[in-house]
């Protein structure tokens, strides 16, 4: 997780990822500061910019397979609600006040896809001989 003890986003959602982590041996997890990092931060960049919290997901032998953050859905539909109001055109719904919940679903989502991805692969499987 490349990141910044100085982002809100990062300091919510940082902690989140360390207990999902604790959670399960499988699953290993590093921070990286974003600002100690710049090649990295400017390979991670999203629409021009270096972005944290984000995610590189790797397989157990180090292939990329693949990346998530900088802000969840929830994060955008709540920062929408705010800074665009009620008459915003785009008809996203706001998370509503377990958010802090919702966000941690969202990443548990995409860790759970993350580890489909790479059981069902054939390259693992072939590697595991399953």
């Amino acid at each position: 997780c490349v990141a910044g003890t100085w982002c809100g986003d990062c300091v919510r959602e940082g902690p989140i990822l360390q207990r999902m982590a604790e959670a399960t041996p499988k699953v290993g997890l590093g921070f990286l500061d974003r600002d100690e990092n710049p090649g990295l931060a400017e390979t991670l960049a999203i629409n021009d910019g270096l972005r944290i919290p984000m995610v590189v997901f790797l397989s157990e032998d180090y292939f990329e397979c693949a990346r998530y953050g900088e802000r969840t859905l929830a994060t955008y539909r709540k920062m929408a609600a705010e800074q665009l109001g009620p008459a915003c055109p785009s008809g996203v719904i706001p998370p509503g006040d377990d958010y802090l919940a919702v966000v941690t679903q969202e990443w548990m989502n995409e860790i759970e896809r993350v580890q489909l991805l790479l059981r069902l692969s054939r390259r693992l499987r072939a590697l595991h001989g399953d």
